[in-house]
């Protein structure tokens, strides 16, 4: 165990920040850097290594007169290595960010200044960035949702965690779980008194997507769910309810997991139109409370992303089959697989939507009812572009968009509009011709 002891600042509470890391080399210099960097005074920095392999001693060494304490040995796991930093800590309160992960800037001072007054609170937490492996990246919410974390998994971040270290004494982790011994341990403290969390509505640190708890197969996730469910104390019915909840999730839970894997292997032929598996549950929440246009977006996703082979495409020809006899035909919405659509795409009332193939749409865009989208035939005989639309374009029901117009981000097209010309950006279409209004507020 080596290191420097931090210097506490008077009238400021000492923040011990624990990261712990396992062969960490290739992302524990970023992560450092980001507690480094934190503009709070008094900051104890701990590290716990489980004797890597890879080159992250170097990196800890080339830190080392400006972190508090580090170790390195042998551990049974990564809720081990953390029960081991928080017995390390002195400070008041106990950040845990790993090797992986990444505090925003000022954080720590921000949830210091949210904790002020909080005499009864224990558990400062809040939002995250998420980044995945083709570069994109959300803020992902905290859901303060009791139903979800007794029933399902984490769904606070613990990456934005902060607790007292006085809490901790008497709540450590379960070192015998893989992956939800955080999980068990935020449930066991929302059971006893969800007035003790305080939410700051701000991100607080940046989370790699892909980790362990995302790959488990559901045989062990179920397993190792019952086991929490068991240790805080629920019944026969709690074990079940988890059980339902998390095999319904899990599907959609895995796709997500490899969309992300794809991405990441294909990083360099990814642009703003490809359409991945991941867009579904982008669709999904932009068609949240609009369950056709969810069915639909789903169907279309699927179609979108089988046609891109020439084999796959054969070998799901029946899927195809019934894309076009259940959405054009029965759903009366022609929106061709071949489409090129952003994520976030909503269509409201959706019945007589008529869409070209070659039609291209940016992410959050929303269409109605009745509204015909393509191109249309020249004196030749041969045909115009269709139309391109930038993003969180809002076209109203009955609308007509034809040939090679296009359409700026944050425009609007109103109900029964004809349009004959180019939309700029943030303007609004109306009328038949279309003429241009306002510029959308």
């Amino acid at each position: 165990m080596r290191g420097t002891r931090p210097a506490e600042v008077p009238g400021t509470p000492l923040v011990s920040i624990v990261t712990v890391v396992y062969n960490g080399a290739a992302t524990l210099d970023r992560t450092i850097q980001s507690v480094l960097a934190q503009d709070h005074p008094s900051i104890e920095y701990i590290i716990v290594d489980g004797a890597s392999k890879d080159g992250t001693l170097d990196i800890i060494r080339r830190y080392e007169d400006r972190l508090a304490y580090w170790v390195s040995a042998k551990d049974k796991g990564i809720y081990d290595a953390m029960n081991k930093g928080i017995a390390l800590c002195t400070g008041a309160w106990v950040g845990m960010i790993n090797a992986d992960d990444w505090y925003a800037e000022g954080a720590v001072s921000n949830v210091m200044r949210a904790a002020i007054g909080g005499e009864n609170v224990n558990i400062m937490h809040g939002d995250i960035w998420i980044h995945y492996p083709n570069g994109s990246q959300r803020i992902k919410r905290a859901k303060r949702s009791g139903f979800l974390l007794r029933h399902w998994e984490m769904v606070l971040n613990h990456p934005s965690f902060f607790v007292r270290r006085s809490y901790y004494a008497g709540h450590t982790f379960d070192p015998t779980l893989r992956v939800s011994g955080d999980h068990q341990w935020t449930l066991r403290a929302w059971l006893e008194d969800p007035a003790q969390f305080r939410y700051v509505a701000e991100p607080i640190a940046h989370f790699t997507a892909g980790g362990a708890s995302m790959s488990i197969p559901l045989g062990k996730a179920l397993a190792e769910g019952a086991r929490v469910s068991r240790s805080v104390g629920m019944g026969p019915f709690g074990v079940l309810m988890g059980h339902v909840v998390r095999t319904a999730l899990y599907v959609p839970q895995s796709l997500k997991l490899l969309a992300n894997q794809y991405l990441g292997r294909n990083k360099d032929q990814c642009d703003r139109s490809m359409v991945s598996v991941w867009n579904i549950f982008q669709d999904l929440r932009a068609n949240k409370g609009n369950p056709k246009g969810m069915l639909v977006m789903v169907m279309f996703r699927i179609a979108h992303l089988l046609r891109r082979s020439p084999i796959s495409f054969i070998l799901f020809l029946p899927y195809f089959i019934f894309y076009r006899v259940a959405v054009e035909w029965i759903l009366c919405i022609e929106l061709p697989w071949k489409t090129r659509i952003g994520p976030g795409f909503r269509i409201d009332h959706g019945q007589a939507l008529v869409v070209n193939d070659h039609t291209v749409f940016g992410a959050g865009c929303t269409v109605r009812n009745s509204t015909t989208i393509g191109n249309r035939r020249l004196p030749d005989g041969t045909y115009s572009a269709s139309p391109r639309f930038g993003d969180r374009v809002d076209i109203g029901a009955n609308a007509e968009i034809i040939g090679p117009i296009t359409i700026g981000d944050d425009a609007s097209v109103g109900a029964g509009a004809v349009v004959v010309k180019d939309v700029p950006v943030g303007h609004v279409a109306v009328g038949n011709p279309s003429r241009i209004i306002r510029r959308r507020s």
